[in-house]
């Protein structure tokens, strides 16, 4: 029970009610749905004063009747608590949002912005008017700065509630920039659109909610709301309500044998969540460091994906969602240099000597060379190291397949 006299605004986004997470192994609760429930019933039972949405509460059209229900089931249960929602459609739900506001007539539940247009709405919280201004989607694509038409006069206490892009100065959705929104007097500006939780800047407080249930592996870290606590200043901290916990793992197989492999993994995986929120973890391995069980790894890769592999506490499992391979042969560079051939040649530039083949012919070599302009220096030598590991590796088994 709240004991202190805080104004509280829970703050959410980027829900995708209606979205599966995909491969998740038998035993594993986690959805968007399931989320959206954990966030009314916190907002609910700690008292909060008002819940903010920053849009893309429901993924598509084609979720309407999957999604629309446990939306509108928790808005009441929001609105029965007394607690008022302000939200904002984004570039998803900016039309599912406007019949769910048809639908749920209340004098606490304020769709505002509709059809791209601002639009204020000032809560009375503890006594205190704290205003919103508020800008929706008015279709699933807009190119233009959404502040060339804000024109609301200054008001004592503002908060900006808006969905759109943040990290670019040109997007097709709703391209923000913190110049302009820093240039308007708001206190806080609550956004929508980017998935992983994260704080842009804290004068004023300019930070993306990021989906409460992180979607997939690429969404790691922690998720959850984030909630804003107003008295004579205002700080911000982040709730972890999210059912799953992405991450990844770096697994050093160096040195180990083929029948070690599995206990050491389980042994590294233990180690690096041990510190992670109590909830189930999907885990991208990334297996580096050289063996001799080099070839098994292609095998082993396909087995251990989706594997449960620990058991955290009552209903919260440890799974493996993918394995990258980033393992080399271990093979004895100093006797393989010997010598003039493509096999020498190989290992006198992996040991550090000067070798006759050149960095761009070795990444032609690479199964997804048209992917690495987004590297830098050090992981275009890391991934030709690889190359250069696979050729020898290659070299050698056709030299026993001549004798």
């Amino acid at each position: 029970m709240v004991i202190d006299n805080k104004i509280r605004i829970c703050c959410a986004a980027d829900l995708h009610l209606g979205r599966t997470l995909t491969y998740l192994p038998e035993g594993i609760i986690a959805s968007p749905i399931v989320t959206w429930q954990k966030i009314v019933e916190w907002a609910v039972s700690n008292q909060v004063d008002a819940v903010l949405l920053a849009g893309d509460l429901i993924d598509s059209e084609e979720d309407f009747f999957e999604a629309f229900v446990p939306l509108k089931e928790g808005l009441e249960k929001l609105l029965a608590a007394k607690i008022p929602v302000v939200a904002v459609g984004g570039n998803h739900d900016y039309a599912i949002l406007e019949r769910l506001h048809r639908s749920l007539p209340s004098e606490n539940f304020y769709l505002i912005g509709v059809g791209g247009k601002w639009e204020r709405v000032e809560l009375n919280l503890q006594g205190k008017g704290i205003v919103i201004d508020g800008w929706s989607f008015p279709s699933s694509h807009y190119n233009q700065s959404p502040f060339k038409s804000y024109q609301f006069e200054k008001a004592k206490f503002q908060i900006g509630l808006i969905h759109g892009d943040a990290l670019a100065s040109e997007s097709e959705y709703a391209p923000l920039l913190r110049n302009e929104m820093r240039a308007l007097p708001h206190r806080a500006w609550v956004l929508g659109h980017c998935h992983v939780p994260q704080i842009l800047e804290n004068d004023p407080l300019i930070f993306y909610c990021g989906s409460p249930q992180g979607l997939d592996v690429s969404e790691k870290g922690e998720h959850g709301v984030r909630l804003l606590e107003i008295d004579h200043q205002m700080t911000s901290k982040l709730i972890p309500l999210a059912e799953l916990f992405w991450d990844q793992v770096i697994v050093d197989v160096t040195g180990l044998d083929r029948e070690d492999f599995e206990g050491s993994l389980i042994k590294q995986v233990d180690q690096h969540i041990k510190e992670l929120s109590a909830a189930s973890v999907g885990l991208r391995c990334i297996l580096k460091g050289r063996c001799n069980f080099y070839r098994e790894l292609s095998l082993l890769k396909e087995s251990l994906t989706g594997k449960i592999i620990s058991n955290r506490s009552e209903g919260h499992l440890v799974f493996i969602e993918s394995v990258d391979l980033h393992v080399q042969p271990d093979f004895d560079l100093n006797s393989l240099k010997q010598g003039n051939d493509a096999i020498a040649l190989l290992a006198q530039e992996l040991d550090g000597d000067v070798g006759q083949m050149s960095l761009e012919a070795l990444l032609k070599e690479y199964p997804h060379f048209d992917l690495l302009d987004s590297f830098d220096q050090n992981e275009l030598e890391e991934i030709a190291n690889e190359v250069r590991y696979e050729l020898i590796d290659q070299l050698i088994e056709q030299r026993k397949e001549q004798l």
